[in-house]
C-alpha cells in the first residue's frame, strides 16, 4: 500500500499502481475486469483528492466474496470523516462517480474509522 498526496499529479501514479497490482494477480488491466478496477480506483482517488484533501492510500488485492466467488477488491483510505454521496456538485455539474462505482462493481461500501474512512468496491473476476 502506497500513500499518495492529495494532488491531481498523483493520479497517474495511482492508475499505474493499480495496473501493476492487477498484473501481479494475473488480471489483464485492459480486459473487462481490469479496466473496471482501474476506473473505480481512479474515481475513488479523484474523490480523495477533491473532497478529502488528505493523504490517501490505495489497496488492490484478490479476495473471495461471501459466496466464495473470486473478486478484486479496491479500497481508497483517507483521513477525512465526511462522505459525500453521488449527487455531489463540484462545478455546477452533478458528479456521478459513485454511481459509476456502483454500476461497475458487484458490491461497494464505505467503512468509517476514528481516523478517517475507506471507500471500497469489489469487481467479480
Amino acid at each position: 500500500m502506497t500513500t499518495h498526496q492529495p494532488q491531481t499529479e498523483e493520479l497517474a501514479g495511482v492508475r499505474e499502481q493499480v495496473r501493476e497490482a492487477l498484473r501481479a494477480m494475473g488480471v489483464d488491466p485492459e480486459g473487462e475486469v481490469g479496466a473496471a478496477v482501474v476506473i473505480i480506483a481512479d474515481e475513488l482517488a479523484v474523490n480523495a483528492v477533491t473532497h478529502a484533501r488528505t493523504p490517501f492510500s490505495i489497496e488492490v488485492e484478490p479476495r473471495r466474496d461471501k459466496a466464495g466467488r473470486d473478486v478484486v477488491y479496491v479500497g481508497v483510505s483517507d483521513d477525512a470523516w465526511s462522505v459525500r454521496g453521488p449527487e455531489t456538485v463540484t462545478d455546477g455539474r452533478p458528479r456521478l462517480g459513485l454511481q459509476m462505482v456502483r454500476g461497475l462493481s458487484v458490491r461497494w461500501g464505505i467503512e468509517t474509522r476514528d481516523d478517517g474512512k475507506t471507500v471500497w468496491a469489489e469487481v467479480r473476476r
